[in-house]
This record gives structure tokens, C-alpha cells and sequence, in this order.
């Protein structure tokens, strides 16, 4: 039965729950708080692998002086200690100031139109900026993707 109630939505257990309270005579309540105890952390919360800082980057592509291309950036770091994931969080809107330089700066001495960019120098860039503010080794860069248009 309580695999049952694990896959069953709000409405339905309360259904269920009313129609056992009402037929069976048993009380109401101590369905609703097994639905309580069994109803799974929402999304965003409780982060036990340390991944935080989603951020999009976008940088303009310049050559002699005019607008050629965009460069979009989505990365995250991953913060393996518990104790510094405060600090790292603190620490986000610092982090995304410095990456958009970075990026700007790559996508202005780095990037031919025309030709993929090259994620690995811009990774590596983008991970002595975290070390910078974070200190080394407390977060890892996550580059999810580098697109150019």
C-alpha cells in the first residue's frame, strides 16, 4: 500500500484517503501525513552534488569594428565541499561579472567567424577567473555548452 500512495497524485490521495476515512472509519489524518512523509524534496533544493551557478553568458563578436557573430556561453561550477557552497553562493554575482569579461575578451581575440570556438582555452580561462575569486581548488567550471552564431 505504500508504494501505492508513492505514485498516486494529490487529488487521487485525497480521494482515496476520503474514501477510506468514510467507508473503512479509519481517520483522515494519518493518510494525509503519510503522503507528507513520503512526498519527495521539490527541485532546486537540497543540492547534495554541489552544482550551482547556472549562468548564460553572451558576448558580441567584434572585428574591425563592427558586429560579426554572438557568442553564448552556459556553464555552472560544482563545489564539492559542503562548507564552501555558502561562500561560493555569495560569491555568484562577483563570479558572473568576471566571466563576461572573460568571455567578452575570448570572443574578441579568440574567435574567427566561421570556425568553432575553441572551448578548451576558453574553459581554462574561465577556471583561473573562479580560482581568482573562489580561491584554487574549491570549485570546478562546468562549460554545458559554447554556442556561436
Amino acid at each position: 500500500m505504500k508504494k501505492q500512495l508513492m505514485h498516486l497524485s494529490r487529488r487521487r490521495l485525497g480521494q482515496v484517503a476520503l474514501g477510506v476515512a468514510i467507508g473503512g472509519g479509519w481517520d483522515l489524518s494519518l493518510w494525509v501525513n503519510v503522503y507528507a512523509a513520503e512526498k519527495a524534496e521539490p527541485k532546486g533544493t537540497g543540492n547534495d552534488s554541489g552544482f550551482l551557478g547556472l549562468s548564460q553568458i553572451t558576448s558580441n563578436v567584434m572585428q574591425k569594428y563592427r558586429f560579426v557573430a554572438v557568442l553564448q556561453v552556459q556553464l555552472a561550477i560544482v563545489v564539492a565541499e559542503f562548507a564552501k557552497r555558502d561562500k561560493a553562493q555569495a560569491s555568484m554575482p562577483i563570479l558572473q561579472a568576471e566571466w563576461r569579461g572573460t568571455t567578452q575578451d575570448f570572443a574578441n581575440r579568440f574567435i574567427i567567424p566561421g570556425r568553432v570556438p575553441d572551448a578548451v582555452i576558453l574553459g581554462q580561462k574561465l577556471q583561473a577567473k573562479t580560482d581568482a575569486v573562489l580561491g584554487a581548488g574549491v570549485a570546478r567550471l562546468v562549460l554545458l555548452s559554447v554556442i556561436l552564431r
